[in-house]
């Protein structure tokens, strides 16, 4: 599957791995299985790992529309909450960059992250290793 998440209540934390060719609508397929959860809360904060993807099939107007929509589940929930996304190639890097200037917006609620390791993402979250 190119979208796994999995979600570590303890860690008030979804980590999800990308691999593979992902398309929108399994990111989606996946977020709303995650969202479905008992175990998921909104205040939850975020890791989207990209290191195993090849590729990201989104086009501007349907990265637009993601950030869009993550931006207003995010306002909707009312909770301040962070989402870093790991990308360790300058490609990855630059699509995980361009989704953060779309998704940071004066007074959103959510702050992205874009970092090339784990371990930088579990540093700025306050994490002991995840040890993936």
């Amino acid at each position: 599957m190119p979208v796994v998440a999995k979600i570590l209540p303890k860690a008030n934390l979804v980590y999800a791995r990308y691999s593979g060719t992902v398309l929108l609508d399994e990111i989606r397929a996946e977020m709303a299985r995650t969202f479905g959860d008992p175990a998921y809360h909104p205040s939850m904060n975020e890791i989207g790992d990209l290191r195993q993807t090849e590729e990201i099939d989104l086009r501007f107007p349907q990265m637009l529309a993601h950030a869009n929509a993550v931006v207003a589940l995010n306002e909707r929930s009312k909770t301040r909450k962070s989402l870093l996304l790991v990308a360790d190639s300058s490609l990855r890097y630059g699509m995980a960059r361009m989704f953060q200037s779309l998704a940071e917006r004066d007074g959103a609620n959510l702050q992205v992250h874009v970092v090339t390791t784990l371990t930088e993402a579990e540093r700025i979250l306050g994490l002991d290793p995840l040890g993936f």
